[in-house]
């Protein structure tokens, strides 16, 4: 991608975060999915400044997503990134990688939907994510 409304071969891909980097410019939502894993301006996404504690990591911020199972209900507190795609895909993993050793997230929830974003399921979620250096780490997915 290299915008957040980027069109390829006629297919259009949006990208949206519930919030972004003060910076812009080197942490713009779509550098998140351009493929890109070297540390070149754009870095990738990264969230807005104060949204988690400095000491312990705890979500601070006012997000949540709330996820509608076949069987239960609950809310995800933290920051989200969002891909919506053109057409459904089946993914097996998620690789995130880490700008800087403390900018990979302790915990990750991986969420998908078929209608548009009006319910949300799970497809993977990894907690004790950290890598204690640059590098990346692979999220295993319910391919489904």
């Amino acid at each position: 991608m290299t915008a957040d409304t980027t069109t390829i071969n006629g297919l259009t891909y949006v990208a949206s975060a519930s919030s972004s980097a003060a910076n812009s410019f080197d942490w713009p939502v779509w550098a998140a999915f351009n493929k890109q894993t070297t540390h070149t301006t754009p870095f990738g996404w990264a969230t807005d400044g104060g949204l988690y504690d400095g000491s312990n990591g705890s979500y601070i911020g006012q997000n949540s997503t709330t996820i509608q199972g076949s069987t239960l209900s609950y809310s995800i507190v933290g920051e989200w990134i969002q891909l919506d795609l053109p057409y459904e895909i089946v993914a097996s993993e998620l690789v995130i990688h880490a700008a800087k050793p403390a900018g990979i997230p302790d915990e990750v929830t991986v969420v998908g939907s078929i209608n548009g974003g009006s319910t949300w399921e799970i497809c993977g979620s990894q907690s004790s994510m950290s890598i204690g250096s640059l590098g990346s780490k692979v999220v295993q997915l319910n391919a489904k």
